[in-house]
């Protein structure tokens, strides 16, 4: 598989940014955007929503994939991330691996290296 190229990531990050401006985020004020881009091109966009319990908050990339599989999309290329701060290290980039966004749904953060694109 070939990795993106600068413009494909800036493309995709700029979806993340747009896809923030959307956030329900009335606690934290955390606004994030993310967006994923799948095998054929398609760009699925999800913001962070916020719960008054905590546990039922949703991050922004779990509503991105859950959008883009949803749609049928099971074949994520890379996702972007963007926050409205730059003190956590994982927001304001893009992953491009294919299957990152099934290890960050479903064992956290992993120390696996991989291949992030910053902006």
């Amino acid at each position: 598989m070939n990795h993106l190229s600068l413009a494909q990531a800036a493309m995709l990050f700029e979806e993340a940014k747009a896809a923030s401006e959307n956030t329900y985020s009335p606690y934290s004020q955390f606004a994030v955007g993310a967006a994923v881009l799948t095998a054929d091109g398609l760009v699925f966009r999800g913001t962070n929503v916020e719960s008054g319990s905590y546990g039922v908050t949703i991050c922004a990339e779990r509503v991105a994939v859950a959008n883009a599989i949803s749609a049928g999309k099971h074949d994520i290329r890379a996702i972007a991330v963007y926050a409205n701060t730059d003190s956590v290290a994982r927001y304001n980039a893009v992953i491009d691996v294919p299957g990152v966004y099934f290890i960050k749904l479903t064992a956290g953060y992993s120390s696996v290296t991989r291949k992030v694109v910053r902006l």
